[in-house]
């Protein structure tokens, strides 16, 4: 598996946030409390939903997001020679999961309600 981009809205403390992971090794510096683990958290959240951040659901929109933003991962991978995009969001005030789930261009899984269980089942 390769990590190919992270795109984060309203993530913990990423409002905006993209990365472009380039090949070989990557490091990631700041200080104490800049948002580095939550990358990590990040891919977690996309790879395998809610449950899977380290962080409560109530917990994962960003302090400076309106209640009613959504939270929003992208992420684009590469596995087995293909190329794999999952989209996983917290929409509305109650934050209901929602996830998508494209292999090479093709929608596999539509982002509707009960796709987060879809697409963790498939990843």
């Amino acid at each position: 598996m390769k990590l190919v981009r992270l795109k984060l809205q309203n993530f913990r403390r990423h409002r905006a946030t993209e990365v472009e992971f380039p090949d070989g090794v990557l490091a990631v510096v700041g200080p104490n409390g800049a948002g580095k683990s939550t990358l990590l958290e990040a891919v977690s959240f996309a790879l395998y939903g809610p449950k899977a951040a380290g962080t409560g659901k109530d917990l994962i929109r960003s302090e400076d997001a309106p209640p009613g933003d959504a939270v929003r991962v992208e992420l684009d991978l590469e596995v087995a020679g293909q190329a794999l995009r999952v989209v996983r969001e917290l929409r509305g005030k109650a934050q209901n999961p929602m996830a998508s789930l494209e292999v090479d261009g093709h929608l596999q899984v539509q982002p509707v309600s009960g796709s987060s269980d879809q697409v963790t089942q498939q990843v």
